[in-house]
């Protein structure tokens, strides 16, 4: 859970970020210029932001756990430092949404001053579709709900190895209907249904828009997997660049999600899911792309999914969706997971508040 105390940095830095905003083209992706919000004091071009430094050496030096698939992958609790970054007047309930033959428990943040008919965030969370709860995101959830005064849906999807693909997808996918269904009793304006998921949500958010997307106002993708189909030929650690003296930390974060490529937990032995679209969404075709809701797609300069999210970006766009790619500059793969600690979290909580209230 969220530790007392508040942010451990100035919350000057966040206002850094939004006022050091860039935009750029992006070497190899045609069709969408990319938002850069940066480290908000490291003035370095990549630069890896030196919160991010610091854990990732203490990482190195064996002073830090780090998740793994041989390790802490069934980890099911909080492994890193977050703060509550608002005042978090919010009441939370816990409901279990009913899907015939099973029911899955939901977590409902409503803050003290959400309007009658307030807008709905359904966030689907990632852990490479095997780990993940509530707690984790708590502190940027009730951030969000506070800052835009929408109420949070935050299901407990079924987990990988215990359900392996379609059941994540099925459950994602059909809590959207039990968003609309409960709208009334949730004090949600169904018309303004945002869809948000990190990493395999991330994965799960692409799923759920390829079947539900009519009923989507507006997705929110956060370092998603959009293709688990191996290592493909044009990937290589020059796609990320750096600094002198940072290299082996680039590779160090680089490589913490890189290593997870290949795991079977969720797909099991059959290798032909791995281009399935509702699995690896840049396999879908235009005309299934072309019905995604306005997106936005968020990636981490220092992540291995950041290469795909991009392309992914520039196919959505190619379709002929509404898209807006960020780049967090020197930041890590995973870092609402840190709210609090990283000052990039709460300045994402406030790209969500932005975003919402253009609904």
């Amino acid at each position: 859970m969220p530790m007392p105390g508040g942010r451990t940095y100035d919350e000057a830095l966040v206002d850094a970020i939004a006022a050091g905003v860039r935009h750029e083209a992006v070497e190899g992706v045609e069709g969408v210029v990319e938002e850069v919000r940066p480290s908000p004091d490291e003035p370095r071009e990549h630069a890896i932001d030196p919160r991010v430094l610091d854990m990732t050496r203490k990482k190195i030096a064996g002073l830090i756990p780090s998740a793994s698939a041989g390790g802490l992958m069934r980890h099911r609790h909080n492994l890193k430092e977050t703060h509550f970054v608002t005042p978090a007047d919010v009441t939370l309930e816990t409901p279990y949404a009913e899907f015939g033959d099973r029911a899955i428990p939901v977590t409902v943040v409503r803050p003290a001053n959400a309007p009658e008919k307030a807008p709905v965030l359904l966030f689907l969370h990632g852990g490479g579709f095997t780990v993940g709860w509530f707690g984790v995101y708590e502190a940027f959830l009730t951030a969000v709900a506070e800052l835009a005064g929408c109420v949070v849906v935050f299901p407990e999807v079924r987990l990988a190895p215990e359900n392996r693909f379609p059941a994540q997808v099925d459950d994602s996918a059909e809590m959207v209907d039990w968003v609309i269904a409960h709208a009334d009793e949730l004090g949600v304006d169904p018309a303004k249904l945002v869809v948000s998921g990190d990493s395999a949500g991330g994965s799960l958010l692409n799923a759920t828009c390829l079947r539900q997307a009519d009923k989507i106002a507006l997705a929110i993708s956060l370092y998603a997997g959009c293709d688990i189909d191996g290592i493909p030929d044009w990937w290589s650690y020059d796609l990320y660049p750096v600094v002198e003296g940072q290299h082996d930390e680039m590779v160090n974060r680089v490589d913490n999600i890189k290593a997870w490529v290949g795991e079977t937990h969720y797909i099991g032995s059959d290798d032909s899911l791995r281009r399935n679209p509702e699995i690896s969404a840049v396999y879908a075709s235009d005309e299934q792309l072309a019905r995604f809701p306005r997106t936005v797609v968020v990636c981490s300069e220092y992540d291995y999914l950041r290469p795909q999210d991009e392309r992914f970006a520039a196919q959505l766009a190619a379709a002929g969706v509404d898209v807006r790619l960020i780049r967090y500059a020197g930041m890590e793969h995973g870092f609402i997971e840190m709210t609090g600690v990283y000052p990039q979290a709460e300045d994402l909580a406030r790209v969500y508040v932005e975003e919402i209230g253009r609904l």
